[in-house]
């Protein structure tokens, strides 16, 4: 063999395993993040508001986009849920958009006395003596997610009212009443 064969061969190599790394990278690059990630299945006594949320997470993040995506998520609820939400009617549109039907069954899930009483209950709130401030704010997020199920701006707000009037710490209380102000 000469130079030039040995060039060409090393060439040739290299193209091929280009190829394969190509190849292989578009295979990878094809898998569906819906394959590797689990959603976590809604049981009753979850909170649906939140699990709405995470299922709009889980479509953006996986690139889920189907004309009946309304049926992946009633697939992800228990029998109870699936019963009341399977006869809500859905547009082609809403079928296909997470957010819209999701909106739809929240407001189906929260009939307006339960929202009524669970906006009474998040301004009833007060921290506990034992709990942290990352727990109260936790657990009147979860309250306040329900009580404002279908407007996340209204429920942050209100969350951040409720809060200032039931957080036990002055100086917590002070700092948060002078940032919201500042905003």
């Amino acid at each position: 063999m000469n130079g030039s064969e040995d060039a060409s061969e090393d060439h040739t190599s290299i193209k091929a395993k280009q190829l394969i790394d190509l190849a292989l990278a578009e295979a990878i690059s094809s898998i569906k993040l819906s394959q590797i990630s689990e959603l976590k299945r809604y049981s009753g006594g979850d909170n649906f508001s939140r699990f709405c949320e995470r299922f709009i997470e889980h479509v953006h993040i996986t690139k889920i986009s189907d004309p009946k995506l309304y049926l992946f998520f009633l697939q992800n609820v228990d029998d109870e849920t699936y019963t009341i939400l399977k006869t809500v009617s859905l547009s082609e549109t809403e079928k296909a958009n997470a957010h819209r039907f999701c909106k739809k069954y929240k407001d189906t899930i929260y009939n307006g006395d339960d929202t009524f009483s669970m906006k009474n209950a998040l301004f009833d709130c007060k921290q506990n003596r034992s709990e942290t401030i990352s727990e109260y704010a936790y657990r009147l997020r979860e309250v306040a997610s329900i009580a404002y199920c279908s407007d996340s701006k209204k429920a942050d707000e209100n969350c951040l009212l409720a809060f200032v009037r039931g957080v036990r710490d002055y100086h917590t209380k002070k700092k948060k009443v002078t940032t919201a102000t500042l905003r």
